[in-house]
């Protein structure tokens, strides 16, 4: 399994999105944009994750419950890292509603993961 991951097509994947994620945090950096380092950590993270399905880590299926449950939890995670830093002063309905999204995100990825491990 671990051969897989050596295969240019699959390291091709990684190198790009390496690259992506330093390029996008480096122009974050100095135009003081955190969007736009948390835009390239968000393209890394699915090229890295198109590499992994490429070399076959992960069972059939698993890969779009993984990528929705990680997004999930960035969406209910954010809003209240915010919070706790101060960048925003109260919770607002738009954080509330982020929340609610990033809950749905992860009941939808653990009902994928179940419905899998039912068929098999």
């Amino acid at each position: 399994m671990i051969k897989n991951f050596f295969q240019p097509k699959v390291m091709l994947f990684f190198i790009i999105g390496l690259a992506f994620c330093i390029v996008f945090m480096i122009l974050g950096d100095a135009d003081d944009a955190p969007g736009l380092s948390f835009i390239g950590i968000i393209v890394a993270f699915l090229l890295i994750m198109r590499g992994i399905f490429h070399a076959k880590v992960l069972r059939k299926g698993c890969y779009m419950p993984v990528i929705l449950f990680v997004f999930g939890a960035i969406g209910v995670f954010f809003p209240i890292i915010l919070l706790l830093d101060g960048e925003i002063v109260r919770y607002s309905i738009g954080a509330l509603i982020g929340n609610a999204i990033g809950v749905l995100l992860i009941a939808v990825a653990c009902g994928r993961l179940i419905n899998l491990k039912r068929k098999s």
